[in-house]
């Protein structure tokens, strides 16, 4: 999952200012791209409780229950390499999309995949 920057800013543990966000990523030496004139980064790479508070921001907006927190997973989910756990937010992304699609058009023709 792609995040800009004033989408993190303020969550646990992170600068609340837009100012303070980059350097905050850059002292972590979480790799940064910039579009336009802003700064975008993996979701991945930050720590678990700010990762977390982001994913449960998605899935609050796209009113979808929050399900129950599961700390072992977890866990085990932060050891794995920042590209595994990248690929594997891109899938649960993926899976909100269509959940909270099909709750705002019920009945409509499925998708043919």
């Amino acid at each position: 999952m792609i995040l800009t920057v004033s989408a993190i800013a303020g969550l646990p543990g992170i600068p609340s200012t837009n100012r303070g966000v980059p350097d905050w990523l850059k002292r972590r030496q979480i790799p940064l791209a910039e579009v336009g004139n802003r700064f975008t980064f993996e979701a991945a790479f930050l720590p678990p409780e700010a990762r977390r508070a982001v994913v449960e921001r998605q899935i609050e907006a796209s009113g979808l229950a929050l399900g129950s927190y599961d700390d072992e997973a977890h866990c085990r989910f932060a050891e794995l390499p920042a590209s595994m756990r990248a690929a594997a937010e891109r899938k649960a992304e993926i899976a909100r999309l269509l959940l909270t699609r099909e709750r705002r058009c019920p009945g409509r023709r499925r998708l043919p995949w």
